[in-house]
């Protein structure tokens, strides 16, 4: 008797384990639904609630907001346009500020402002953080630097030397790393030395761009993982498909916001852009066709 009881009480703790188990399960997967929903909703719940502009502006304060193809920063109550497509990407990508779509009503109760530039953000995020200039040199030593994608700089023994042309930036390029582009500001506290000069007699920097491209590894290797991506080198965007580079001609918002989602807008280096061929100029439509 006492065996055939021990083994109930055993069936029944059991049962109990399962049902509570899988209630659990349950709750867990509702929840989730639950956050998806909200997640989904929250700007059309939020533009419901906005009825004036005193509510906008509390609401909206300090917020990367959309209306129609367009950015705004909300600042001070004002809509101001944020037409550099790096100042987006800052915000998104290492700010985690989630763009906010506003309805027309609510668009229309917030008057705009002046365009918000990149000195706008170096003051109101980066300056009170900027690195100290010991540390600026040693991670910079022996790169090249811009911070406008028209001048360029050699660091070289913690001072800033500008290039006289273009080509002779691809010629030390080779040898150093990629190029950065740093805030004006930041750039602005390595002094300035003298102008790089490329002499003929100089192997190391007379390379021309033809004998580095013969020397870069194969189009598939500089490619790796970048497939069906959009990337950027300096100011120009490109979509890679089949290991070629097509500059997009329109980049739009939707297509920064389809980026995000499959790990952001990375920069080429000088040795991929050079050894990735390109093809033919490519539209945002064939862009976000191609990304979903």
């Amino acid at each position: 008797m006492n065996i055939i009881f021990k083994r109930f009480f055993l069936f029944f703790l059991l049962a109990i384990c399962f049902i509570l188990f899988s209630s659990k399960k349950v709750i867990a997967a509702e929840e989730q639904n639950h956050k998806s929903l909200v997640t989904l909703g929250d700007d059309e719940i939020m533009m419901d609630s906005i009825k004036s502009k005193i509510v906008a502006c509390a609401e909206l304060r300090n917020r990367i907001v959309s209306y129609i193809d367009r950015i705004y920063y909300l600042n001070d109550c004002k809509l101001r346009p944020v037409k550099n497509s790096e100042i987006v990407n800052k915000f998104v990508q290492i700010r985690k500020k989630h763009i906010v779509n506003l309805s027309s009503e609510v668009f229309s109760l917030i008057p705009i402002g002046e365009n918000y530039t990149y000195d706008d953000y170096y003051n109101d995020f980066e300056k009170k953080n900027t690195i100290n200039f010991k540390y600026l040199c040693q991670n910079y030593d022996k790169s090249i630097l811009t911070s406008d994608s028209i001048i360029y700089y050699y660091i070289d023994n913690c001072k800033r030397r500008p290039f006289s042309k273009y080509s002779d930036v691809l010629k030390f390029s080779e040898k150093s790393r990629p190029i950065y582009t740093l805030a004006p500001q930041i750039l602005g506290e390595f002094p300035i030395g003298n102008a790089i000069v490329v002499e003929k007699t100089n192997l190391i920097v007379n390379e021309s761009e033809e004998i580095i491209k013969r020397n870069l590894p194969s189009p598939q290797k500089l490619c790796g993982s970048l497939n069906r991506k959009v990337v950027t080198f300096h100011e120009s965007y490109y979509f890679i498909e089949d290991c070629h580079l097509f500059k997009i001609k329109d980049l739009t918002l939707e297509i920064q916001r389809k980026a995000d989602t499959k790990g952001g807008i990375e920069e080429l280096t000088v040795k991929q852009k050079l050894g990735i061929p390109e093809g033919e100029e490519i539209n945002a439509a064939e862009v976000l066709k191609k990304l979903r």
